[in-house]
């Protein structure tokens, strides 16, 4: 069997996957906006097209692995998200870097999904909390310095440089999957993959209140971060004036933030359990969301009134990350792909939807003073409702 440690270094690698390729792009969108001669809207829907791919292709992806394997849909996911890049890098309209960012999502999807499958399919509920709170620190490492990196290289590239990096990235991926990456399945059958099938799982799935609870946590969460990827090149050019590669520097105290908020989860979790840090840490993003709609109000005139709520709100997701997961996959061990995909949809269907309603606001700003606070008032009442299903003994 594969040590923890291994499938922990493995797995910050798989899931960090997603959020690398939207983070590190980041930087580069008024540029691809003047690229293109098209408005921000446009480019801003490159991420919700990635967005859709990614939330939307979980669902399949989930009793994919549960039906032929963890390993074989990973790889399979691997080189489909290569491809979309490989599309990306030689895309010449806007339209066309959209069709490309949606088949990247696509196969980004498998990374989080196979990722706490393979968990789950392991370790026992306190074990995954562990493990999955040391994946979350080694997954803040790439994220964290991806914005910083994508600006540097738009110094010294054109925007495309990117999406070789991407590229790079993924066929590491890939073959970090054939060669150090067990099956762990123990039961695959092919039968759970039957449309009926798969319709009746989720369907068992999601008539269970503590799970869409955690969903619903995820979403408002993880959601957020994604949804904040879509709004904060701008606020950060309109509002603050700053060049790309000021905002790829900025986004590393984002980044820092949550790097401590996992670092602290994970010492947290050698005494308590996952679950018991999702309370605290959905009311600190509360109140990160409250400061941001007060510094909105004001109007954001400083790095600080934009970044630092920021890097709280991160730094409580990190926190609650391991927990909402843990109470997501509880119980679940014979339908762990398509639970894990059902937690992924919700994950990046919260950033999806956060990303198609700041286009309804007037500013990206007054988005950033809104959906935050918004959000983090769902997270923490879907946890008071888990905490009491738990008291009643229906978790």
């Amino acid at each position: 069997m594969m040590s923890a440690r291994l499938v922990a270094i493995a797995g910050a690698a798989f899931v960090s996957l997603g959020p690398l390729s939207m983070s590190i792009y980041t930087p580069a969108m008024p540029s691809i906006a003047e690229a293109f001669a098209v408005d921000e809207g446009a480019v801003q829907f490159t991420l919700v097209a990635y967005f859709f791919g990614f939330s939307f292709a979980q669902l399949a992806c989930g009793p994919l692995a549960d039906a032929f394997g963890r390993r074989i849909v990973l790889q399979l996911f691997l080189a489909t998200y290569i491809a979309g890049s490989a599309l990306a890098l030689a895309a010449t309209s806007i339209d066309g870097l959209s069709a490309a960012r949606l088949i990247q999502g696509i196969g980004a999807a498998a990374g989080i999904t196979v990722t706490r499958a393979i968990v789950r399919d392991l370790f026992d509920d306190e074990r995954a909390g562990q493990v999955l709170g040391s994946v979350g620190t080694m997954l803040a490492i790439l994220p964290a310095f991806a914005p910083g990196l994508g600006g540097l290289l738009l110094t010294v590239a054109p925007w495309p440089g990117l999406f070789v990096l991407m590229i790079a990235f993924g066929v590491f991926l890939l073959l970090l999957c054939t060669f150090c990456i067990e099956e762990t399945n123990p039961e695959p059958d092919r039968r759970k993959a039957a449309p009926v099938q798969v319709a009746r799982t989720y369907a068992r799935l999601l008539g269970r209140g503590p799970i869409v609870a955690s969903m619903s946590i995820a979403a408002c969460s993880i959601g957020c971060i994604y949804m904040l990827s879509t709004v904060l090149a701008f606020v950060a050019d309109a509002d603050l004036g700053l060049s790309p590669a000021q905002f790829g520097a900025a986004m590393l105290l984002q980044s820092a933030f949550y790097t401590l908020g996992a670092l602290l989860a994970r010492r947290l979790l050698r005494h308590r359990s996952a679950a018991s840090l999702v309370l605290p840490a959905s009311l600190l993003m509360l109140a990160a969301g409250l400061l941001l709609a007060v510094n909105a109000a004001r109007g954001f005139d400083s790095l600080a009134a934009v970044f630092l709520p920021v890097g709280l709100y991160a730094f409580a997701v990190a926190m609650a990350t391991p927990g909402f997961t843990v109470q997501a996959l509880r119980n679940t061990s014979k339908e762990a792909g398509a639970a894990s995909a059902l937690l992924g949809f919700s994950q990046l269907g919260g950033g999806f939807v956060g990303g198609l309603l700041v286009t309804l606001f007037p500013s990206p700003s007054s988005a950033l003073g809104t959906l935050p606070l918004l959000m983090a008032a769902i997270a923490c009442l879907s946890q008071l409702y888990v905490l009491r299903e738990a008291r009643s003994g229906r978790v």
